[in-house]
């Protein structure tokens, strides 16, 4: 987190305490009106069931809060185990039981394929842990709450469980599969698998083989199942530790924030979410089970990564985010969709109604032809297709409503990263006429 006046992020341990009251002054002179408050768990208990919020000047929670609510800045804290160094004990550090996660959203930065092994807040060692953390806090943060104190919200960060990777060993996570599909004989139709249980797939060779037959629709089994268990781990926390009072400013755990560009611009590139996932406005990360990356996981992220460094460069050109609803596109007359062969059917038809609006709609890695149920995706059927050269390239056109879909001849021509710089740079600078033509 940067230190400067204008970050609503306020890492007090770090801080000389007679300067606390200086440095949020200059915050709020600068704009920020709500104050980001991590509350590390590794920086204010250095031995098991000792935690020290008085005695080291620079880790007095009330008197930061104090001169919080003196100056009239509201506070949100966060609790739990946020992307931070210190969000553990260090006595903790060896726990066994732990949660493979990308590199990049622990340290900030590249390797992306990369993943880090951190302590599992699911460990016994560590829930208990935390939670005798919590016991001693929570009187101290009730104190403080709206309209008596600053606080006005509170977040459960539960950041190793809600990006871990390798949940599919979790006795849960079987549980949660199960009250996903009816039946086995269910499961096994939708991956053309012959499972005698679904135990089978918390082992590698398990859920290699379930990955290998369906990637895209394992990955969104996954990320299904890992929300019921942040979930189900969240509200465990809330129900035996957070009083009612406390509850009142409870808010939803810290997640991704959307990577886009609030500016006008010429062309709009969404990215079909379930294989990559956006850890925050400055990493990214594909989704990896047990360590396995599909081809076109690898592929579509080496998109989204050049996509991203692109719209950091030439924000006004183009914006970047998530393609969630039809207002992903904005009002942008060009579109380039990065995504597998797999699309959830609501998707398809959100880029079907922004073609209808007469816009130009670019799949540079082919279109996606199957849905979460494995029906086909007949994209070419919506109209006459012709080829037409653009960017030097063979692509095939189809018409649809006033609008077209593009799709190249051979999509092996943008396997290279580099590729998309090109098309973008063409897309952005031509004109709609050009295009048309």
């Amino acid at each position: 987190m940067k230190k400067n006046s204008s970050n609503p992020f306020f890492e007090y341990w770090d801080e000389a305490p007679h300067e606390w009251s200086s440095l949020l002054s200059e915050k709020i002179k600068s704009g920020v009106c709500d104050l980001r408050v991590p509350i590390l768990w590794g920086v204010h208990e250095q031995s098991p069931g000792m935690s020290d919020f008085s005695k080291q000047s620079r880790l007095r929670i009330e008197k930061l809060l104090s001169i919080a609510q003196e100056l009239g800045v509201r506070v949100e804290i966060i609790l739990g185990f946020p992307f931070h160094p210190q969000c553990f004990p260090a006595w903790i550090s060896e726990e066994s039981l732990r949660e493979d996660i990308p590199h990049v959203f622990w340290q900030g930065v590249p390797p992306y394929f990369a993943k880090l092994s951190v302590p599992s807040p699911r460990a016994s060692k560590v829930k208990e842990g935390f939670l005798s953390f919590l016991d001693d806090l929570i009187p101290i943060l009730s104190l403080y709450i709206a309209p008596e104190g600053p606080i006005t919200k509170l977040v459960l960060d539960l950041g190793p469980l809600e990006f871990s990777q390798s949940l599919i060993t979790a006795p849960e996570y079987v549980e949660h599969l199960e009250s996903r599909y009816c039946s086995l004989d269910e499961f096994n139709r939708r991956f053309q698998t012959h499972f005698k249980n679904l135990s089978a797939l918390t082992t590698q060779s398990g859920s290699k083989i379930a990955d290998g037959k369906r990637p895209w629709l394992f990955a969104h089994d996954y990320q299904w199942c890992r929300q019921q268990i942040v979930e189900n781990y969240s509200q465990e926390i809330v129900t035996k530790k957070i009083p009612d009072r406390v509850r009142s400013v409870l808010g939803k755990t810290a997640g991704s924030t959307k990577v886009s560009s609030s500016v006008q611009s010429n062309l709009g590139i969404c990215f079909e979410s379930t294989l990559i996932q956006v850890g925050n406005s400055n990493s990214l990360s594909p989704l990896m089970i047990g360590s396995q990356i599909s081809s076109s996981a690898v592929q579509a992220f080496q998109w989204a990564s050049s996509c991203f460094d692109l719209c950091k460069i030439r924000p006004v050109d183009f914006t970047f985010s998530h393609l969630l609803s039809p207002q992903s596109f904005g009002d942008h007359p060009c579109g380039l969709v990065i995504t597998g062969k797999y699309m959830q059917n609501k998707q398809a038809a959100m880029l079907g109604e922004w073609v209808n609006q007469g816009k130009h709609l670019f799949f540079p890695m082919g279109v996606p032809q199957f849905d979460e149920n494995l029906e086909s995706f007949d994209f070419n059927a919506v109209g006459n297709r012709t080829v037409v050269k653009f960017h030097g390239i063979d692509w095939f056109k189809v018409s649809k409503s006033g609008g077209f879909f593009y799709c190249p001849v051979q999509t092996s021509t943008f396997q290279s990263v580099g590729a998309i710089e090109k098309l973008v740079d063409t897309l952005i600078s031509q004109h709609q006429g050009e295009i048309d033509g």
